[in-house]
């Protein structure tokens, strides 16, 4: 519940820059290799939602998904995911930015 209030009323400060959200979606897909490889730890955890991490081809197809399928945010209360999730309009900005390169 905390962290609903957080992000619905933090500061401007507060948010995530389109960058840091193509950075973490990145990060993330990185994290997924490792997992299949049998080199990242068990307490090493995605910033999107996994089954997003798990179909996505490319960072920009990841953070599309993100984008046209925000309901996956309902079924976690991971504060990452949350953040990631909670501003479409940065979700729109970081795929434009992945897309344009």
């Amino acid at each position: 519940m905390t962290s609903n209030v957080l992000l619905e009323h933090g500061t401007e400060f507060m948010r995530l820059k389109p960058v840091n959200i193509v950075q973490a979606a990145l990060a993330d897909l990185r994290l997924l290799a490792r997992k299949e490889a049998g080199t990242a730890g068990d307490d090493e955890m995605y910033s999107f939602a996994r089954q997003h991490v798990r179909k996505a081809r490319s960072v920009a197809h990841l953070v599309a998904l993100a984008y046209f399928e925000p309901h996956l945010v309902l079924r976690t209360d991971k504060h990452s995911t949350l953040v990631v999730y909670g501003d479409r309009e940065r979700l729109r900005l970081a795929l434009i930015e992945v897309l344009q390169g």
